[in-house]
């Protein structure tokens, strides 16, 4: 995954276009997803641990594309879409009301989360509260990938990415026609957890991950270190 682009420019075909950092994946059922460098980056960063749910290692981007392109039931709204996989790695985001009765032996520090930034108009880190467990990955298993595929959104966009919609007439035509999408993120395990959405880190709100203080926070990056 830390390689993704790489391997990525190997694969094409007739409903993929790859043009400068952006890739473009035109569906069947008239559904544009635009792709951009910046998002397989971030999904590659789901190889680690310390910053969220962690892939067990059977993903490739010939998978995520044939995925968005062919096999994702995209809603006209755009959302999270569901997309089994055994074994797609380890759920590594907890509520804290689940960590304070689950982990015994947690051990608190900090780590970050990346999330798009609108103010700068671009991602950025978000420093959030992190578990460290004895506990191995595997008391952890994820058996599907979330895959966020959103209506395009000008202000979530940085503006080289808007610049590009704007000049390729393809995505600007499906933008203006409403059947624009963008691949925000995939990771494994859900985008709900322990029957709570889970929220942006981005999220300044008494309902986001309420920052890195155990007393405080809502939510937390699990590190196990069994």
């Amino acid at each position: 995954m830390k390689l993704i682009l790489e391997k990525w420019n190997k694969f094409v075909n007739e409903a993929v276009a790859k043009k400068g950092k952006f890739t473009i994946a035109t569906r069947a059922d008239g559904k544009v997803v635009l792709i951009s460098q910046e998002v397989f980056d971030h999904i590659g960063t789901h190889d680690d641990y310390g910053v969220g749910s962690v892939f067990a290692g059977n993903i490739t981007p010939e998978m995520i594309v044939s995925f968005v392109e062919d096999k994702a039931q995209i809603a006209d709204t755009g959302g999270f879409v569901k997309w089994d996989m055994q074994p797609a790695g380890y759920e590594l985001v907890k509520p804290m009301s689940w960590v304070k009765e689950n982990i015994p032996d947690a051990e608190y520090a900090t780590t970050k989360k990346q999330d798009f930034d609108p103010k700068i108009g671009k991602p950025r880190d978000y420093p959030v509260l992190m578990v460290k467990t004895q506990k191995p990955p595997t008391d952890f298993p994820a058996d599907f990938v979330s895959v966020g595929i959103f209506k395009y959104d000008p202000a979530r966009s940085s503006a080289d990415q808007n610049k590009f919609v704007d000049e390729e007439p393809v995505l600007k035509k499906a933008s203006d026609e409403g059947r624009l999408f963008a691949l925000a993120t995939a990771f494994p395990g859900g985008f709900e957890i322990e029957g709570l959405a889970v929220p942006r880190v981005s999220d300044s709100t008494d309902k986001g991950w309420g920052g890195t203080d155990p007393k405080t926070a809502n939510w937390a990056v699990i590190y196990p270190e069994g």
